[in-house]
């Protein structure tokens, strides 16, 4: 049986090719997965960690990468991150096109979900709402294991939030060990070969050379995180943590990975690591 892949193109604002990006993809899935079998599914693209750069994201590059999904028989998934209100006039006209076309949103926020079900679109659940813990202070023999034991998806509550959304496609990180086999049914799309450890509207480039009272007011968005990527690493932590944009990412232990490659039924979002995006 062969591992379904959706590459994740999120975050990457412009761009020349579909086809490049997507060649850097497939270099770096084959070289993780080493001699697993499996297939590309489909593709993940928009904003997900930021709502500022959702104005750098253009309409035509969703025309794109849909007429690129279209020519090699791939699905599509437009994402869009926690939404503030300055953002919103940014996205609406890109809801209202995925509606239109029937590409699946995936909501990381409830207005969003509010939206897409008004306007009569397909739903898919982020994994910002995968809540658990995320600070890799919290000890290696937890966090390099894959997290904490349990993730707010799995709770009685979260569990009726779905059925009356009718929301029954769900993303969420690579799942600790002890979830594994509880979770066979669901519908699942899970994160690899990264955790996002955080992301949101507080902005650390926003606030340089800004006076301590307004330092992480971001205001209008001069977007200096897309020209830096860098990696943060402590003599506690055995990986480093990469940070892009506004988010922090932590490499997943493998052997969590290889873990949750044994679902079944599961689908597995590749973010490829593009220091241009």
């Amino acid at each position: 049986m062969s591992i379904k892949i959706i590459i994740n193109l999120s975050d990457i604002v412009s761009f020349d090719s579909v086809d490049q990006l997507i060649q850097i993809a497939k270099s770096q899935i084959a070289l993780a997965l080493e001699k697993s079998k499996y297939e590309i599914y489909g593709l993940r693209y928009g904003i997900e960690t930021c709502p500022y750069l959702v104005e750098r994201f253009s309409l035509s590059s969703i025309i794109e990468v849909n007429r690129y999904a279209e020519n090699h028989q791939l699905s599509t998934s437009f994402v869009l991150p926690v939404i503030a209100e300055t953002a919103w006039p940014a996205c609406e006209p890109l809801l209202n096109y995925c509606i239109k076309q029937n590409i699946p949103i995936v909501a990381n926020d409830f207005g969003v979900i509010e939206y897409v079900k008004r306007e009569g679109g397909k739903l898919l659940l982020g994994r910002m709402f995968d809540k658990r813990l995320r600070d890799p202070r919290i000890g290696q023999e937890h966090f390099y294991n894959g997290l904490p034991e349990e993730s707010g998806l799995f709770t009685d509550a979260y569990q009726e939030f779905l059925e009356r959304e009718g929301i029954d496609v769900i993303e969420c990180e690579a799942l600790s060990l002890g979830l594994i086999d509880s979770v066979n049914k669901q519908n699942l799309r899970i994160h690899v070969p990264y955790n996002i450890i955080s992301c949101g509207m507080i902005c650390e480039y926003a606030g340089i050379g800004k006076d301590n009272q307004n330092k992480f007011h971001i205001g209008k968005c001069s977007f200096q995180c897309l020209r830096v990527s860098g990696i943060a690493h402590s003599p506690e932590m055995i990986s480093p943590m990469i940070k892009h944009t506004n988010a922090l990412y932590m490499p997943i232990n493998k052997r969590t990975i290889d873990k949750a490659m044994e679902l079944d039924n599961a689908i597995f979002i590749y973010t490829p690591l593009m220091f241009e995006r």
